[in-house]
Formats: C-alpha cells, structure tokens, sequence
C-alpha cells in the first residue's frame, strides 16, 4: 500500500495475555496501570477521518464517560464522524456525528472512506467487529499497545485464527516500563486492489499488442523489447515496466514513454473491448496452468499458505470477470504515483571502462 494512501487501522491496548476487556466488557483495568501508554494518541488521531467500533465499545463509553455520573466523565471526545454497528437501538449523543448501522462492514467502509477525506479509519473495536473487517480484507495495520497486565479472562483482542506470512511486524517500541507498542502490517493475496492490479499488467504488457510493446517498439521504436508486470504475492507492491533501447534512442525519452503509459491509465479509462481482451488473456492463463498435477498442486498450496483457506483455489474467476474499467482507473491512480516510483537507468560502460 502506498505510505500516503489512507489505512484502515485497529489500534487498541491490551493485556499480556491478550485481553482487551474483561468479561463484562470493561476497561477499567486499563486506568490501574500505573503509567500512562498514549503518548503517541495525538499524532495517531490527527491522521483519522472515520471512526467504526462495536456496540459493547459505544455502550461502555456512554456508561464511563458520556453519560451523568460517569467515572470518568468528558465530552464526546471524537470529532470525526463515527459508525456504530448494532443490531438495536442506541442512545445517541447530542452534537456527535454517530451513525448507527448493521450488516456488512463493507458497504460501510465504502462510505467511512468517503467521509474520511484521504485520512485513515480507525476500528476501535470490540476484537470481533476488527475480525469483520479482516475477513473483508479491509484491515491495514494493527497497533497494539501491550500493558503490564493480565486478565485471565476476557474479550480477545482478535478472535481470529491468522498464521503464516498474513501479519509482518513493523515495529516494536518500549514505551515505559508498563507498556510496549507493536505495530503489524496486514498483508494478504486477494487484497481488493490486487484483482484490477493484475487485470492492469494484463493491459499494459501481455502480448505486442499490450500498450506498453505496441507504443515503445512500434509506435514511437524507441526499444527492442518493452515490458512490465506486478509482483503482487501477498499485497499490492511491487509493479514495474522494462524497456531495452534501440540504438541511438535515450533512456530519458523511454523512461518519459513509459511514464505516459501509466499516466494515460490515470486520467482515461479504458475500453470495453481492450478489458475484455485482459479478461480473455487471464481466463487462458487460469485455465491452462492448471493442466498438471504439479500445477493444480501449486494452486492448493497457494491457497492453502497465503490464503489460508483451500477454497480459494477455484474462487477467485468471478471476482477477476467483475473488475471493472472505473476499478482499473481506481487502481492507477492510487498506485502509479510519483512517490512511489523509482526508476533506474542502466547503461553500458564506456569504451575502455572496465
């Protein structure tokens, strides 16, 4: 994921032994902890636009905080609109922006998305409304800072089975000697931009007529091959385009060419006719590499390691038929920015150099 492009982020404390409340849903055992673990809070809040967090979470706030003769009483303390999932009726808060919804956090995040402005989402919790949001393939990064205590009991911070490469740790900082803070990146194959990400190559590199081939070598001739593809195992990341130059021509003028291919996807989208030639392109390929033992193998083990589950072998074709030119669109212009390329030049030695 690009580092400016917005992320959905559970960030939350929990205990030593994994609890985030305790079988009450209450986060009392959080004020016994003898030195504060927000330091951080104020840089974390300025970066979100949209709050989403449990019914048992509002409610507890309400009790604690909001409500007359609270424990530890306050305003609202967010300013960003927030969306409460529940299947009942809630007391509202007067002048907050809550939102009460049900169902698919999907939908919802659609339009958390919309009202965050380019900002991150934060899920507050509980750990099951943060599993939705797993199991959507929404979630970014996990902040958890760990406390110098333990429940025994309680609700878990993530009550899910998650194992293999899915979470990378980024960090882990010693805050004082009651807290330390561990950042997780969240990382998955079938990310909701991977789909179009790989339609996208298919688009740009797959055959001389692709764009790429067909404006470097035939159109302006500036290289002998020209090429590119995505790296996209576990997480959009790696997307790259090659051209080797006819002689005579600069790497400059090619570098600018190749470029003008991925800004081009930016601002129109493409054709009906040019997608359903990626679409036919990625149905051969689906198809045919699945002729052999060995190959129907690889695809289990995929699904089975990444995906952790064997279904997803055969449950993808849909999801790639239904990618959409506005998605291809979406895709370009979040990643094929200018602070997330890099471009090398490689040139050879001069006559005599060694």
């Amino acid at each position: 994921m690009p580092p400016d492009s917005p992320r959905t982020q559970y960030y939350t404390a929990a205990t030593l032994d994994g609890f985030i409340a305790d079988d009450h849903h209450s986060l009392d055992w959080l004020y016994l902890v003898p030195e504060p673990g927000n330091e951080d809070y104020p840089g974390f809040i300025a970066k979100v636009g949209a709050l989403a967090m449990g019914a048992s979470t509002y409610e507890w706030m309400l009790r604690h905080l909001i409500l007359p003769g609270a424990d530890h009483p306050m305003p609202w303390p967010y300013e960003q609109p927030t969306w409460v999932f529940s299947h009942h009726p809630h007391q509202p808060v007067p002048g907050a922006d809550i939102r009460f919804v049900q169902g698919d956090v999907v939908p919802v995040h659609r339009d958390m998305l919309a009202a965050a402005g380019g900002r991150n989402i934060w899920v507050v919790g509980g750990g099951e409304l943060v599993g939705q949001f797993y199991d959507a393939r929404l979630l970014d990064e996990i902040i958890v800072t760990i406390a110098s205590a333990t429940l025994g009991a309680g609700k878990p911070l993530l009550p899910r089975r998650i194992v293999g490469s899915s979470l990378q740790l980024a960090s882990a900082e010693r805050l004082n000697t009651g807290f330390v803070q561990l950042r997780y990146h969240v990382t998955y194959d079938g990310h909701p931009d991977a789909y179009p990400l790989h339609m996208t190559a298919k688009i740009l590199s797959d055959g001389n007529s692709a764009r790429i081939p067909r404006e470097l070598m035939y159109n302006k001739r500036l290289a002998l091959t020209a090429f590119g593809s995505g790296n996209i195992t576990e997480d959009p990341n790696l997307f790259y385009a090659v051209a080797v130059l006819q002689p005579g021509k600069t790497a400059a003028d090619a570098e600018q060419a190749l470029i003008a291919e991925f800004d081009k996807l930016k601002r129109e989208p493409v054709s009906a006719a040019e997608l359903q030639r990626a679409k036919n392109q990625w149905a051969r390929d689906y198809i045919v590499s699945r002729e052999t033992i060995q190959e129907k193998a690889l695809h289990l083990a995929h699904a089975a390691v990444i995906h952790d589950d064997i279904t997803t072998a055969d449950g993808e074709f849909e999801i790639f038929m239904n990618v959409t030119a506005a998605d291809i669109q979406r895709v370009a212009t979040t990643y094929f920015t200018d602070n997330n390329r890099v471009v090398i030049h490689i040139l050879p030695r001069e006559s005599g150099s060694r």
